[in-house]
């Protein structure tokens, strides 16, 4: 069975797909010019103004660690209301965008907590810090806080596409799948085309939430790009395989193979395996019957019933009498002599299923009272009515069979004994074959 399916796809917090979505956003707000930013809140002195440009000029210089304590030294001097406030908040936007040049995110998210914290900071200014935060969060690894700040900035706005999918992506990694399929339904209404990282989200998160509809659709869509991954392949055929499509699932296959995208002996497996389940086990025989006159799989004795099964589904009769007596003239199980046995006497093979029925019984089958039973009818039909006698008498002695044993007993009898006349006679029903 294919491995399991969506693991490779569970992309790591804070690689390409969330910083694909957020990070041009993120960065520009939090490197954005605190000057211009400070017009909207309470007037500064001039002199606090001056500092804060200061500041900007040595983050721009990447002067990041004196621009990190400095900020902070500066913003712990000031009380949280008033111009005071709304000057705290912007010395620790500064301190904050040079913790995240540091490359120290959760310091950076910290910190920008402490700015949104202050009321007199204008509403839409706090917003972006929330949405700046919760991105810093979620590339910190702090899933659960990174959740909670995504869930709460939609409780007061409309988030762009781009968050939509970093809040899917955050309770994607959370294993909050209806949650992280809420905002995938609402990141496609407002994309017009997905990337292949958004479609392989959205694939694994349907796939958890059990919309394998939804998820096969995502994964088909990148079927036909140039670089498709054979994981690809693989996992649509599986989502197929599990929706109840199996002759999908072997279609989707055969394609990749076609393609050449599949490939090895474990895939050729695997294709031979779908189109057994999938309907079409004449195709199945086909395949496997060449891999093994040309040794691309080993001659085992499982390969070997596998071909027997698939012949025998397809009901190309002579390839499967041909392929059960290879298989048990190999194993000389009585399971396969009888299997053998039955599908001759059920197709009329009569001389075959004779021989093999007797196979079965030497090796101690089970049941034997039914293949005696069957037995005797296959020699009955060939006009032996010596040998059916004979059959159906060690039948009569077997509790399974008895009934049916002493009435074809009966019926010869009457007959006189005769031998077979190809003339209709009264005879009871024959066994199941």
């Amino acid at each position: 069975m294919v491995t399991e399916p969506g693991r490779r796809f569970r992309i790591a917090v804070g690689t390409a797909l969330r910083w694909l979505s957020c990070s041009s956003a993120v960065l520009v707000l939090m490197m954005g010019l605190v000057l211009p930013a400070h017009a909207d809140g309470p007037a500064l002195p001039q002199a606090t103004v001056n500092q804060l440009q200061q500041l900007q000029q040595q983050l721009s210089a990447g002067n990041t660690g004196q621009v990190l304590r400095e900020g902070q030294a500066r913003a712990e001097r000031l009380d949280d209301s008033g111009a005071d406030g709304w000057a705290r908040a912007l010395y620790l936007q500064l301190a904050a965008s040079a913790a995240r040049r540091e490359g120290n995110p959760a310091q950076a998210a910290e910190l920008l907590s402490q700015a949104r914290s202050m009321e007199v900071a204008p509403y839409a200014r706090r917003l972006e810090w929330l949405q700046q935060e919760a991105a810093l969060r979620a590339r910190a690894d702090q899933l659960d806080e990174a959740s909670r700040l995504y869930h709460r900035w939609a409780g007061q706005a409309s988030l762009p596409t781009g968050a939509l999918w970093s809040a899917a992506q955050v309770d994607a990694e959370r294993g909050a799948w209806q949650a992280a399929g809420e905002w995938i339904d609402q990141a496609r209404r407002d994309s017009a085309s997905l990337s292949p990282e958004q479609r392989q989200l959205a694939a694994t998160v349907y796939q958890h939430t059990g919309n394998s509809g939804a998820a096969v659709a995502m994964i088909e869509a990148q079927l036909d790009e140039q670089d498709a991954d054979p994981e690809d392949w693989r996992r649509a055929a599986a989502l197929y395989q599990r929706s109840g499509q199996p002759g999908r699932a072997a279609a989707i296959w055969e394609a990749g193979w076609q393609r050449g995208i599949l490939q090895g002996r474990d895939d050729l497996m695997q294709r031979i395996r779908l189109h057994m389940a999938g309907g079409t086990p004449a195709r199945a025989g086909e395949l496997l019957d060449a891999a093994l006159s040309n040794e691309q799989l080993k001659d085992t004795v499982e390969h070997r019933r596998l071909l027997a099964q698939a012949w025998t589904r397809a009901r190309v009769r002579d390839r499967a009498l041909e392929a059960w007596q290879r298989l048990a003239e190999r194993t000389g199980e009585a399971a396969d002599w009888r299997q053998l046995g039955e599908l001759a006497y059920g197709w009329g093979h009569w001389q075959r299923a004779i021989e093999a029925l007797e196979q079965a019984l030497q090796q101690g089958a089970e049941q034997p009272g039914r293949l005696w039973l069957l037995r005797g009818v296959a020699a009955h039909e060939l006009g032996e009515d010596d040998q059916a006698r004979r059959a159906f008498r060690q039948a009569a002695q077997q509790g399974d069979s008895a009934d049916q044993a002493r009435a074809w007993l009966q019926a010869l009898e009457g007959a006189g004994g005769a031998s077979h006349s190809g003339k209709k006679r009264d005879k009871p029903a024959a066994a199941p074959g």
